[in-house]
């Protein structure tokens, strides 16, 4: 039992010292922070047992009757909020194919239930063999999305009070050459936090599309100066066309390299954009302007999808791996039967 002991302590240990050690928008953190979290729980259960307390003990047993309860209901609720906030944003923004989002994760989730339901009444191996794949799969990206939830909060709420030396509010892309208002709500974050660090140099960041008359960061500049934003204190940068050339072209304009500066965008873009800025070696704090609520659920489940394809081959690999497993097991399970 001490050995056992042992290895729980020493595993929750090495996983808090991570949590606290790692970068605020690697997806690690988050992972680590959730298994602390699992492993705590699990060392005050083993506790319990070994106290063999009654009121602990029942404590603990309501606690898991609660999980049991909440978790098939919470699962239901996600999909109707999903397919409710679907409906609202085609319905405010249009039906354009990206405002489909928040339909297609409800669908897949009630997919699943489906098949769920349908693979129990067949009894083939090789039928249940593929909805174990099909369920390993679902709990790899399960645990990425807590992962990923998990440090978004915490990028989020953990900020540093430090003042800093840039302000760099990221574009959004303009509408008839005027600035919208998701793109209004990012710089009047930035222009907040100008009048609380004054001292900062604000960089309206954002290049010229196609579609566009002017740069987006003159557009935001002209906007900031229609809010009475003294443009002396500012610099617009206008080569960018995404977030990543939004970072790199600002980091031009820095005097040092490892000043600290603050990138404003909007909420459901922060990790995202935290973990471009780390790319690039920037000192740096990520502020998230707010977002209507109907936008907000299918923005986060793009922004997923987005910071999926910022490592791509590494998920790739671990999928595939997965999926040989299964084929493996397949492929025995034909040659022995």
């Amino acid at each position: 039992m001490a050995f056992v002991w042992t290895v729980i302590i020493g595993t929750l240990i090495i996983s808090i010292v991570l949590s606290f050690v790692l970068d605020k928008s690697n997806l690690y953190k988050g992972g680590f922070i959730n298994l602390s979290l699992i492993l705590f729980l699990f060392t005050l259960y083993i506790l319990v047992v070994d106290l063999n307390n009654q009121w602990l003990t029942i404590f603990f047993v309501l606690i898991a009757a609660f999980i049991i309860v909440i978790f098939p209901l919470s699962f239901l609720l996600l999909i109707g909020s999903l397919i409710y906030l679907g409906w609202q944003l085609m319905t405010k923004e249009g039906t354009r194919l990206t405002n489909f989002l928040s339909f297609g994760l409800a669908l897949i989730m009630i997919t699943l239930i489906i098949l769920n339901i349908t693979v129990n009444i067949f009894k083939d191996t090789y039928v249940l063999l593929a909805w174990q794949w099909i369920t390993a799969l679902s709990i790899y990206f399960v645990l990425h999305i807590f992962s990923f939830v998990t440090t978004y909060l915490y990028l989020k709420f953990k900020k540093k009070s430090t003042p800093p030396s840039y302000i760099i509010i990221l574009g959004s892309g303009l509408i008839n050459n005027e600035v919208p208002p998701l793109l209004q709500s990012r710089i009047n974050k930035g222009l907040k936090l100008f009048k609380k660090y004054p001292s900062a140099m604000v960089i309206f960041s954002g290049g010229q599309g196609k579609d566009e008359a002017l740069a987006e960061g003159q557009a935001m500049q002209n906007y900031a100066s229609s809010q009475n934003f003294d443009i002396r204190n500012s610099i617009v940068e206008n080569q960018s066309l995404n977030t990543y050339e939004n970072l790199k072209y600002s980091k031009v304009f820095f005097n040092d390299p490892k000043a600290l500066c603050y990138i404003v965008t909007n909420n459901f873009h922060t990790l995202r954009a935290g973990q471009l800025a780390k790319q690039f070696n920037l000192k740096y704090e990520v502020f998230g302007s707010s977002v209507k609520l109907y936008f907000w659920a299918n923005a986060i489940i793009r922004e997923y999808v987005a910071t999926l394809e910022l490592h791509k081959y590494r998920h790739l690999s671990l999928l595939s791996i997965i999926t040989l497993i299964y084929l493996a097991i397949g492929i025995v399970s034909y040659i022995f039967q």
